[in-house]
């Protein structure tokens, strides 16, 4: 029988995208395994459509009737080792709760077969804090993040030949993480001078942000809750350049090869969890709300 092994990450998904290098180099490396990815419910379509993992289980996260039902699952399918790219409480209470049975295991967790415990792990950047962990199991040259794998969009979108697109939205709990209305529509205004469509992008968590735009400069193409990673990742192609705050659609973005800048205020670090790709700026100021929209013409 060939081995079973189990990758666990649940998200988010700027994070999540940043793992693809690993998943590959990981399904390289594994390449008669059985491999079973362990993440939450948004993510389940995007990780069985790269190719990389047999099957994918849905995490909810729940409960203890929930994790004594994940344990019991994990323990019948007789993993023979799991990479914890997640590493956060939960993914270590995982592997306590397999005691006495754990399969060999790499992440921070004490007792693991293959620990990553540096000391600066927790300020590393996402792709590095990786890397080094996949070290531990031999895997030195992790491939940086593609999107080769994702099939192009079946929408037709309508666009003239320059357009660019604008990532106004964010986490709603995290609005400090946004730039404001007035900056993005002020953006707006000059692409349009320049020849250039603004299109907006989002969610309908993002409604709110991207229609006060659209209200403001009616000449924007508004496609808010309209698009998946696969259209992202298709517009991006074709676009010109991409201005965004510090979420996760700026990962696909960048990751797509599209001229990007993301905007960043003291809310979060890019040393961290900056998008990282062929050509992406990362503009940062302590407050982002009180960015101008000069500060991101100079360098547009």
């Amino acid at each position: 029988m060939p081995p079973k092994i189990l990758l666990i990450k649940h998200g988010a998904f700027g994070d999540l995208i940043q793992c693809l290098g690993a998943f590959k180099a990981l399904r390289e490396k594994h390449r008669d395994a059985e491999i079973t990815l362990l993440t939450t419910k948004p993510f389940e379509k995007l990780a069985l459509m790269t190719g990389y993992f047999n099957a994918v289980w849905v995490d909810d996260r729940g409960g203890i009737k929930s994790v004594l039902t994940l344990r019991r699952n994990i323990l019948k399918a007789g993993f023979s080792f799991v990479y914890d790219l997640q590493n956060s409480d939960r993914t270590d209470w995982y592997f306590w709760m397999l005691f006495p049975r754990q399969p060999r295991w790499c992440g921070r967790v004490w007792g693991c077969s293959h620990r990553h415990n540096t000391p600066h792990r927790g300020t590393m950047h996402t792709l590095d804090r990786i890397a080094e962990q996949m070290a531990l199991v031999g895997l030195h040259d992790i491939p940086s993040p593609t999107l080769d794998w994702m099939p192009p969009s079946q929408k037709n979108f309508d666009l003239p030949e320059k357009y660019a697109l604008l990532v106004a939205g964010g986490a709603p709990h995290r609005p400090e993480k946004r730039w404001s209305v007035e900056g993005y529509t002020a953006l707006a205004k000059h692409l349009l001078e320049q020849g250039i469509l603004p299109v907006l992008l989002g969610t309908s968590a993002d409604a709110t942000q991207t229609d006060a735009i659209a209200a403001l400069e009616p000449r924007v193409k508004n496609f808010t809750n309209q698009t998946d990673f696969v259209d992202i990742a298709s517009l991006a192609k074709g676009a010109v350049v991409a201005v965004g705050n510090d979420t996760g659609p700026m990962h696909v973005i960048a990751i797509a090869g599209c001229k990007s800048i993301v905007l960043y205020g003291n809310a979060s670090d890019p040393k961290r969890c900056g998008q990282r790709g062929q050509a992406v700026t990362i503009l940062r100021v302590p407050e982002l709300q009180k960015m101008t929209v000069d500060e991101v013409l100079k360098v547009l």
